[in-house]
């Protein structure tokens, strides 16, 4: 596929331009995903032995 105006392809434009960012926090997410899941369980692995050390002795 390639543009039908000219060789180069200029990419969209419209009413959003000045809305469109190169970078955000659902791509960042969607590229990192292991470490995103990596970090949940280990959240999950440290909560038992959180809860047990704010109990009163």
């Amino acid at each position: 596929m390639s543009p039908g105006d000219s060789e180069t392809n200029h990419g969209a434009e419209g009413r959003f331009d000045a809305e469109a960012r190169d970078h955000g926090a659902q791509l960042w997410a969607s590229q990192h995903h292991r470490l995103l899941a990596a970090g949940g369980a280990a959240l999950l692995g440290a909560a038992p032995g959180a809860a047990r050390a704010r109990r009163p002795r």
